[in-house]
């Protein structure tokens, strides 16, 4: 159970156990920013460590939520083990489905059926625009390139 305390020397905030820090008025919870979250005083913003703002709401030094079960952490750490064999079960699949890199697919002149070279991919040079094959210079006056 999460118990919510309303912070000395901030009354318009509370923070619970587990160290989440709210506004009372509207139950917004503050983002975290690392150890700190931002609060707003009235005319600044300030950075304050959750830490120190638990251990003023809880002057016990101890929060319901702060002492783990040991056989908790000892089935999160066989847990987190298991999902790093299973992630790298699946990078190593996934690596062994990735396709090998091809050469680039050959092309070939439909007017002559030579290879063509790298940055012809219809005709070769000299049937570009010779009239064969479908195509004339004409077809390409007024074109407009983008």
């Amino acid at each position: 159970m999460v118990e919510w305390r309303t912070i000395p020397g901030w009354e318009a905030y509370e923070i619970s156990s587990s160290g989440t820090v709210r506004r009372i008025a509207t139950r917004y919870r503050m983002r975290r920013c690392g150890p700190s979250v931002r609060m707003w005083d009235g005319a600044h913003a300030l950075y304050l460590p959750v830490a120190e703002l638990l251990a003023k709401a809880f002057p016990g030094g101890r929060t319901p939520d702060a002492i783990p079960d040991p056989d908790a952490l000892v089935w999160l750490r066989r847990r987190v083990a298991e999902l790093e064999e299973e992630v790298a079960t699946l990078r190593a699949t996934a690596q062994a489905k990735k396709p090998a890199k091809t050469e680039q697919k050959k092309r070939y002149c439909v007017v002559c059926g030579r290879e063509l070279p790298p940055g012809y991919w219809r005709r070769c040079p000299e049937h570009a625009y010779s009239g064969e094959g479908g195509l004339s210079e004409d077809d390409f006056r007024g074109a407009v390139i983008h």
